[in-house]
């Protein structure tokens, strides 16, 4: 069954979570991301700031429509993780992904925070 959504709304797939949740865990990220949280509770309502991380656990599918905190965090998240991952493109992660598909949903999420949807 096909819901419409919002026009501003975007949709990450299930191995873009997947690529969010690890990027999430990565201890190499863990200082830009308490930082981030920490700077963020002091602007932001507090579930825009704990649906940053919250989320990725056991989620496959997500649509949401994108905030100016979310598209940071997210985008900053990404372009670490990105780094992290190079020269890694042949190799399989903990998740049964190839570092190459993770590669792949991460630019598709650069991609889609660099993108303005609507007017949010």
């Amino acid at each position: 069954m096909f819901f419409p959504v919002h026009p501003a709304a975007i949709e990450f797939n299930e191995i873009d979570c997947c690529a969010l949740r690890k990027a999430t865990a990565e201890n190499d990220h863990q200082p830009f991301i308490r930082a981030f949280i920490r700077e963020a509770r002091k602007d932001n309502l507090l579930y825009n700031v704990s649906v940053l991380l919250e989320i990725f656990e056991k989620t496959v599918r997500l649509v949401f429509i994108p905030r100016t905190i979310h598209r940071s965090f997210y985008l900053y998240l990404v372009v670490m993780e990105k780094k992290l991952l190079e020269g890694s493109e042949g190799s399989v992660l903990e998740c049964g992904h190839s570092a190459k598909q993770h590669g792949e949903a991460l630019a598709r999420i650069c991609a889609s925070m660099l993108t303005p949807q609507g007017h949010n």
